[in-house]
């Protein structure tokens, strides 16, 4: 019998042709389709990280609740204040935490070799590529004239910040903006018209203004706190260079800064002498002279018919010469001291050098009122290089834009 065998003709070698691309073309759609559903559970896992994250930092105390006072006992962070009973305010964050975190994050002290370090980076996913934001917003509606001057730090960095208007109803306004950051850049506009509007912003520092039938609309905002690890020796956290960044923003309140102490209403009862000593006692805690500028805030209660003075001398009796006086008038019922950045720890002019320390310190006070004057001496804690004048703003919760950035 012949054997017979098939002739390998060209039909089957197409064939073959086609069937390798069909296999070739297949594995590629399954590696396409493997690599884009790995990087959407990456990019899943990313963004589940930072909103956990975030809620945990602005709705808890943290473990344990006191951490803020000894960071070596940090187990978990969380930022949101306490209340008398011991719970958490939720979405009011805690401007000691914001500061003993702040703190941490400094290169010096940023190892990863610490147990309070690991338990910051652990709620990170295990990451250093974080970074908080705080960022204070402001407004003024509805405004004819408007002058504004800011200078202060955002981001480590020095800035200076002035918006001038002039306009009013049914005529054409005049607005210009200049936005100045460190070395990062600056910015200035200007326009005029009777609508229109203008946005600019300079890292940190953003302007929003909106002029209707020649009234102006200002919005800006500021940020407080700004916080990576080692804030204090680069330029920025570096989440601009990433591909992949997921943000988790939430509304919160915050002090300005942190009402360390206040005096009770010192008043001057019929009867009673004229003239009053007190003392006014606060404790600054490890880390806390870097991390804040202090401040004295001082109010009266005076009207037409009376005024109210205050003497303060800085950790020393009230002997000799004082340190800072405070006289009330009609339209000037609180006033700031010093009234220049860097705070009381930097004022040359306090005769006790350095005038601040860590652990107790104390202002004397000599108050003069007629019957029925009082006043209030507050001690402020604002975060480092802030306007002093908006240092009053740190008696009161404000409304504040928590942000949380991470990054692969």
């Amino acid at each position: 019998m012949k054997e017979r065998g098939q002739v390998f003709t060209l039909d089957m070698l197409f064939a073959l042709i086609l069937v390798t691309l069909a296999i070739g073309c297949s594995g590629q759609a399954l590696e396409q389709v493997t690599r884009r559903s790995g990087e959407y559970a990456a990019r899943y896992s990313l963004e589940r990280i930072a909103n956990d994250a975030a809620d945990a930092l602005v709705k808890t105390l943290g473990r344990p609740y006191n951490w803020e006072e000894n960071i070596e006992w940090l187990e978990t962070p969380g930022l949101a204040e306490i209340t008398d009973e011991g719970k958490s305010v939720q979405n009011t964050l805690h401007a000691r935490k914001l500061a003993q975190l702040m703190h941490l994050c400094r290169s010096a002290n940023w190892d990863p070799a610490k147990s309070e370090v690991q338990a910051v980076m652990k709620l990170f996913g295990g990451s250093q590529n974080f970074e908080l934001r705080v960022i204070g917003t402001w407004a003024l509606m509805d405004q004819t004239r408007v002058d504004i001057e800011r200078e202060g730090t955002v981001g480590g960095r020095e800035y200076e910040l002035e918006i001038e208007g002039r306009g009013g109803a049914g005529r054409e306004a005049t607005v210009e903006v200049e936005i100045e950051v460190g070395d990062v850049g600056e910015e200035e506009v200007e326009e005029t018209g009777r609508n229109f509007e203008i946005a600019v912003a300079v890292d940190g520092v953003w302007v929003w203004v909106t002029v209707r039938d020649g009234l102006i609309d200002v919005v800006y905002s500021i940020m407080i706190w700004n916080i990576w690890p080692g804030w204090d020796v680069e330029a920025s956290s570096g989440s601009e260079n990433s591909f992949e960044v997921a943000v988790a923003r939430c509304l919160a309140a915050a002090r300005y800064g942190e009402l360390r102490q206040q005096s009770p209403l010192i008043i001057r009862y019929a009867g009673q002498p004229k003239e009053s000593s007190h003392t006014v006692e606060f404790e600054i805690y490890p880390d806390e002279l870097e991390a804040y500028d202090w401040y004295i805030v001082v109010r009266a209660g005076t009207d037409e018919n009376r005024i109210e003075s205050a003497k303060i001398w800085v950790n020393r009796p009230a002997t000799g010469s004082y340190d800072y006086h405070f006289r009330g008038a009609v339209d000037a019922p609180e006033r700031v001291f010093p009234e220049e950045h860097g705070g009381v720890e930097a004022d040359t002019r306090v005769q006790v050098q350095p005038p601040l320390v860590e652990g107790s310190n104390y202002l004397s006070v000599v108050v003069t009122s007629g019957p029925g004057g009082w006043v209030q001496i507050f001690v402020v804690a604002v975060p480092a290089c802030l306007d002093y004048e908006d240092v009053p703003l740190a008696l009161y919760k404000l409304p504040v834009t928590f942000e949380l950035r991470l990054w692969r």
